[in-house]
């Protein structure tokens, strides 16, 4: 792998590349989310409340890393001036794209293993061993989704100068509405209906089921996640086509704030 182009993307752009900032940034922050957010809960809604946080933002705080970490290397691409190049070149840009996804996607493994390990021993989350299998499937179909997810929004960004603008207001919304801290049954039920088509809320509500004891494979959820995904890939590559017409008319890829 050392000598691939995935290899060459990670080392020119890759931001956490000292040992120790990787650390602070991959497992001491998660740790310092969960805990305030764990504590918060717990004092508004008490300790049973706790293990419906944390599950919350195990997954969001994954997916989050995935959507960072895409947008993150292409925002630094635009600031050296490579990204105008590679979109210039004859690579289909969703190569480009799909290539710059394998860095992340072992980044959000990490997370995941790390936060997991929290789960247990901080937090006391517990899970049946025979159930370990169902939850890898579902954290695997949760990054599926992630993944053409932050596609659709890289695809995005190209046309965007502005790039945080628009990614502080995904992951806003995604805290709001995919049930990361609260049901999306306390919603309005057309507004809920939204919600159950979002990626990432389907995975939530299957981990906890899962946790909980109430189902062995929420396989319902699962499939629903991964069709999620495959549509937002779906409208990732349409949108790719468009946003590159329309970057490289507008000289987005030159200016970046």
């Amino acid at each position: 792998m050392k000598n691939s182009f995935t290899f060459i993307t990670y080392r020119a752009v890759y931001s956490l590349q000292d040992m120790k900032t990787y650390l602070l940034f991959r497992a001491i922050d998660p740790l310092m989310l969960y805990l305030f957010f764990a504590l918060f809960g717990a004092a508004i809604l008490g300790s049973d409340y706790i293990e419906f946080i944390i599950i919350g933002n195990i997954v969001f705080i994954s997916s989050r890393t995935f959507l960072l970490n895409l947008i993150a290397m292409f925002k630094y691409e635009r600031q050296t001036g490579t990204l105008g190049l590679n979109i210039a070149s004859p690579t289909s840009t969703l190569q480009l794209l799909c290539r710059r996804l394998m860095i992340p996607f072992i980044d959000s493994l990490f997370v995941i293993a790390v936060s997991c390990v929290y789960a247990y021993f901080l937090f006391g989350i517990r899970m049946e061993l025979s159930l370990i299998p169902y939850l890898c499937i579902v954290l695997l179909v949760l990054l599926f989704s992630s993944g053409s997810l932050a596609l659709l929004v890289a695809s995005i960004s190209l046309a965007f100068k502005d790039v945080n603008l628009l990614l502080n207001s995904i992951i806003g919304a995604m805290q709001i509405f995919c049930g990361v801290y609260f049901s999306i049954t306390l919603f309005p039920h057309y507004v809920e209906v939204v919600c159950s088509w979002l990626p990432m809320t389907n995975s939530i509500i299957a981990i906890r089921d899962m946790v909980n004891g109430e189902v062995v494979f929420p396989y319902p959820l699962v499939l629903k996640e991964f069709l999620i995904g495959v549509v937002i890939l779906v409208m990732a590559s349409v949108s790719i086509k468009i946003m590159e017409t329309i970057a490289k008319k507008t000289g987005a890829l030159l200016e970046i704030e």
